[in-house]
């Protein structure tokens, strides 16, 4: 009998820890360090079933040699709405890690729901003290809940394609 307690245990784990995975999203854009501005390039990804009330939104603002900025905006209800539940790292194609350095103050605002729920619209900008080169391949920026499991983890990937001075030549 705890046999086969223990192979149902075993086989619902893989179902338990993929919930616990964060969503990963990617775009492919062009490496600023050599093909000009990648700015603009915006990702989304909206939580089922009211995909309106569960949005994160990343747009990557601003390339500099020493910095990418970023804008991140939460819609969600209660907690998961305010940037203040998160943490925010960015993670390069070395496995290096950079922090968060918020610049300003965040925008809020609340608003109606589905069901009721006050929804928290807050936006964020910030930059990453990490430096872009001509070899980086891509970035990801981490959206973390500092608490609990109710809000979402969230990968946004931006895969930098080589600019035209990196073509091979024919």
């Amino acid at each position: 009998m705890a046999l086969r307690i223990s192979i149902a245990l075993l086989a619902t784990l893989p179902a338990v820890a993929g919930a616990c995975a964060p969503e990963v999203l990617t775009m492919q854009v062009a490496n600023p360090a050599t093909a000009g501005s990648a700015t603009g390039a915006m990702q989304a990804y909206g939580v089922p079933p009211y995909r309106e009330d569960h949005r994160y939104e990343v747009t990557l603002g601003e390339w500099t040699p020493l910095s990418l900025g970023f804008q991140v905006r939460f819609v969600n209800a209660d907690r998961c709405g305010l940037p203040s539940s998160y943490s925010l790292n960015l993670v390069d194609d070395g496995g290096r890690r950079y922090a968060f350095q918020q610049l300003g103050v965040i925008r809020e605002t609340t608003g109606a729901g589905h069901l009721g729920a006050t929804l928290h619209d807050s936006a964020i900008d910030g930059s990453f003290p990490i430096s872009i080169g001509a070899g980086t391949r891509f970035v990801v920026l981490q959206i973390r809940p500092l608490t609990g499991r109710d809000c979402n983890a969230v990968d946004f990937r931006w895969d930098f394609q080589p600019g035209p001075s990196d073509a091979p030549a024919r």
